[in-house]
């Protein structure tokens, strides 16, 4: 019953541009962007909890029982040498998003020229 939903994502850029415009297919496609960045920060927790977790004890030290405190940058001393994992995961979700930015320029550009070259009534009127 749901077998339609992989029929979306199988929708080209260029069929979604034709049908329904460029801000569309842009929108989308920053959309796509969006759910790309987040599974690069999914990866960064995956591999920073267990480094916050191994190499820190000030949760363990103060008695506290939160869990939660005992995977996140919090359980680090200060100055701590695994606090570096923590500009490691910046410096990934950085490089990331910088290359997507670039190969979405890459594309915007491409199909702005083919969208603006096409002689059609809404590019040469008022």
């Amino acid at each position: 019953r749901l077998s339609w939903m992989w029929n979306v994502f199988q929708v080209s850029y260029e069929d979604i541009r034709e049908q329904c415009g460029m801000d569309a297919a842009s929108t989308l496609r920053i959309y796509e962007m969006g759910v790309k960045l987040s599974l690069v920060g999914v990866f960064n927790s995956a591999f920073l909890a267990p480094v916050y977790s191994l190499a820190g004890n000030t949760v363990a030290a103060s008695g506290e029982s939160d869990p939660v405190k005992g995977v996140s940058l919090s359980n680090l001393e200060q100055g701590d040498h695994a606090a570096i994992a923590t500009t490691v995961a910046a410096y990934i979700f950085f490089a990331a998003f910088m290359h997507w930015v670039d190969k979405d320029f890459e594309w915007f550009t491409a199909h702005r020229h083919a969208f603006l070259a096409k002689k059609t009534v809404p590019n040469y009127s008022i």
